[in-house]
């Protein structure tokens, strides 16, 4: 089957957008760098509409309960009764270890993965500590709104003067999250108020701002025509892009996305899950569940292992403080931890070793916990390698770059295809820094790849012999055919920044809406009066990160939805 053609329209002032705006120029852009386990800020202020990126660029390290570190731990207690935050981050986790909290307040943590891995079409909850739901986005909302109370909080302690109206603002997200998840993002924000005005807030795909901020600061260099790909190695997914160097300036680097940006659930947070496993499997399910409902010992433990992942080198064997709560026999407990440990070393054949309440873990067995987390990575990037045997540069961002388990396997397959691994500076800060930078010029990525194909759904005339008869409507006379499926852009279709798509008059045969394989991402109505043609004009605006719909029926009426897009 042919691909669709698609008319891009290069003015984006006339047609169905003829009345978009131009964005206003702020005082200030901050951008926020929402991760699974951490999250932080930094914030630039435009001299005459440009921005130094080794130099203005002002990471926030002012986090209560976590001063001087640019990021804070992703964690938050909300008011039981108001759903209001009380207290966020490393803070959050602190607080969460006063187990009299518990009986009034919810604490959460890791639930940006819950986005990730909830069901199509059912409702975005996300589960606290002890396992009770509650609506995503009020979650997100109140981390939010904590940020922006942080930023500017520490605005004012420094003096400088800003209302909210200076303030643009740019989030993060990955890549490969779906529609869905994205729209709940800027539903979230927009309720948190980061939008106080239309066109305050953008989004970006974390894995280009990564991408810029290593051009602009000189992180790697290169020169136009260059493909590369950025693997973002964050907490809870791992993203992937592949762009071209379109203009190898620091200043104005400008990029062109190759293939549509892919990954998954690989992140670092992948080895936590195998490190409880084997505490389960090791003290036992009583003990396990009684370590789980204990907000102390569970949060410790978490810390212990993530200091412990943090400082493998993949040859000293790492050492994990346990808690109380994990070595404290029960009446239902048959065996001490001593004795689970040495049942579980002559089962197994390992030699975990337990001296007073600190656990002494292998080297090997630790490092086939990382291999583990990392193998769908390095098989992906391989796959990625051989279908664009163009790549010259691989560059690894993220906190989890810094893991040199991951650092070392990487280069090792690297090698086999003579391809230069790069790892800039403080990789763990790439995304927010190359947020504000593309929070100034978002035309810094001129083009994308699809990555599904996007349409409306409409009726439209009933054509006898090519429409199924059990699709005919009939409304004040006139025959329609219902739930057509119109494409705009097609998957893996080159979309440039900015761009109005109105499908062509040499439309395939259409497809129906309602086709298992079709999925709603946003919904707005216009009516079709019955006094003119009929007839409703409809485009989509690729611009940034999002995607515009707006229909026009011949009375001029109109309706426009807004989504987050690839």
């Amino acid at each position: 089957m042919p691909p669709h053609e698609t008319h891009e329209v290069k003015n984006t002032t006339s047609g169905v957008f003829r009345n978009i705006l131009k964005r206003k120029t702020y005082n200030f852009i901050c951008a926020i760098d929402f991760g699974t386990s951490g999250t932080g800020f930094c914030y630039a202020a435009p001299n005459e509409g440009a921005i130094d990126a080794k130099r203005d660029i002002i990471p926030n390290p002012d986090w209560p309960g976590n001063q001087g570190r640019g990021k804070t731990n992703t964690s938050i207690i909300l008011n039981k009764t108001t759903n209001t935050y009380i207290k966020f981050g490393t803070e959050a986790k602190y607080a969460a270890r006063d187990s009299a909290f518990n009986d009034k307040d919810r604490f959460f943590e890791l639930f940006k993965m819950q986005l990730y891995e909830h069901m199509p079409d059912t409702p975005f909850i996300v589960k606290d500590t002890a396992s009770k739901e509650i609506d995503a986005i009020i979650v997100f909302k109140e981390s939010l709104r904590f940020i922006k109370t942080v930023f500017f909080e520490h605005l004012r302690k420094r003096n400088v003067p800003c209302s909210e109206m200076d303030v643009f603002w740019v989030v993060t997200i990955p890549a490969i999250w779906d529609d869905a998840a994205k729209l709940l993002m800027r539903e979230a924000a927009v309720a948190a108020e980061l939008e106080k005005e239309e066109g305050q807030l953008m989004f970006a795909l974390e894995p280009e701002a990564a991408s810029l901020w290593c051009l602009a600061s000189g992180g790697i260099s290169l020169k136009e025509k260059d493909v590369y790909m950025v693997v973002d190695c964050g907490g809870g997914t791992v993203d992937i892009a592949i762009h071209e160097v379109e203009r190898a300036d620091e200043r104005h680097p400008r990029v062109k996305e190759i293939a549509p940006a892919s990954g998954g659930a690989w992140g670092s947070t992948s080895i936590d899950r195998c490190v409880f496993k084997l505490f389960e499997e090791v003290f036992g399910r009583n003990r396990y569940d009684k370590m789980m409902k204990d907000p102390l010992g569970h949060t410790q433990l978490q810390d212990n292992v993530e200091r412990a992942k943090c400082s493998f080198n993949g040859e000293i064997n790492p050492v994990i403080q346990l808690p109380d709560s994990l070595l404290n026999s029960t009446k239902d407990d048959s065996d001490t931890p001593n004795q689970a440990i040495s049942n579980y070393n002559r089962i197994n054949q390992t030699r975990l070793q337990l001296k007073g309440s600190t656990l002494l873990i292998p080297a090997a067995i630790f490092s086939e916990f990382i291999s583990s987390a990392i193998r769908s990575t390095l098989n992906h990037v391989n796959d990625l390698l051989v279908k664009y045997s163009n790549v010259k540069y691989v560059v690894m961002v993220g906190n989890f770059a810094n893991c040199v388990p991951l650092q070392k396997q990487m280069e090792t397959l690297l090698d086999t295809f003579k391809i230069k691994l790069i790892i800039p500076d403080q990789p763990g800060d790439a995304i927010m820094k190359g947020a504000v930078l593309y929070g100034l010029d978002s035309s810094s990525v001129t083009s994308r790849r699809a990555r599904k194909t996007y349409g409306v759904r409409k009726i439209t005339a009933f054509i006898d012999g090519e429409h199924p008869i059990e699709r005919l409507v009939i409304r004040s006379g006139l025959r329609f055919c219902s739930a057509v499926f119109d494409p705009f852009v097609q998957k893996n279709e080159t979309i440039c920044s900015d761009h109005i798509v109105e499908p062509s008059d040499e439309d395939e045969f259409p497809q129906f809406a309602d086709h298992y394989s079709v999925e709603i991402i946003g919904k707005h109505t216009v009516n079709i009066p019955m006094n003119g043609t009929g007839s409703i004009t409809t485009g989509m605006l690729f611009g940034d990160t999002e995607l515009r719909c707006k229909s026009v029926n011949d009375l001029g009426e109109e309706a426009e939805t807004t989504l987050v897009w690839t």
